[in-house]
Parts: structure tokens; sequence; C-alpha cells
């Protein structure tokens, strides 16, 4: 199985969902790019960062709950620190013959891994504005 792992990314906690959702849809879509047409997404949080969404509406929900799944499920690393690891498997779904060969199972051969380490970062920010 071939497996990629990127570079650890910290996110403030306000940028979580959108960056871990940029990032998400454009592993997506650039491993199946014939498969899933895109739809431009400009970000708000990161503007003027724009990236090719995934135009499914399946995707999206499926991106939204494991992102939230994911949120839910950090460790505590320090003060106002948290981390987690989220990850992309594809597999292909092979018939496999029961036994007795009288029925088939469906089995899952995974054969690419994608792993995000990620640090959030809880404290609270403020804007400082250089009034000189």
């Amino acid at each position: 199985m071939d497996e990629f792992r990127l570079d650890e990314i910290e996110f403030h906690e306000s940028f979580l969902e959108e960056g871990l959702g940029c990032i998400l849809h454009t592993i997506l879509f650039l491993r199946y790019p014939k498969k899933i047409m895109p739809a431009e997404m400009s970000c708000i949080q990161l503007a003027p960062l724009t990236y090719g969404k995934c135009d499914s509406v399946k995707i999206d929900n499926l991106v939204t709950e494991q992102i939230q799944l994911f949120k839910e499920k950090m460790k505590n690393i320090g003060p106002n620190l948290s981390r987690g690891v989220i990850s992309l498997y594809y597999f292909e779904k092979k018939e496999q013959p029961t036994l007795l060969g009288f029925s088939a199972t469906m089995k899952k051969k995974y054969f690419e891994k994608w792993e995000l380490p990620v640090i959030v970062n809880h404290n609270k920010f403020t804007l400082a504005l250089d009034e000189s």
C-alpha cells in the first residue's frame, strides 16, 4: 500500500474546518480528476485562498462529517493545544467467497493512505493594528 504522510500543520481553531476541508477536497480531487467534477471554492476565513472543491454533495457531507469526528477525537497536548491525525484511505471492494462457496462477502483492499498530522491552537487572539 502506498502511504503519504504530510508535514504537520498547525491551525488556529477558527481556521480548522475550512483548512482541513481545503486539504481533503484537494487530495480527493487530485486523486480522481476525471471522476470528480471540480467547483472553485473561495475560502472565507483563509481568504484569498481558493481550491478545487469536489462538486458532490455526498463527498462534501462526508468530508464535513469526518472533520467533526476528527475534532471530537483530538488529544490535549498542552495548554490550549490539541493534536490529532486525520487519515484518508483509498480502497477497492472485492467479492470474496465464503468458506463453503454458497455466498460471498465484500472485502476492502486498501491501496493508498494519506495522513495529515494536525495541531490545533485554542488560544484567543486579537488583531493588533500598527497606528504609527
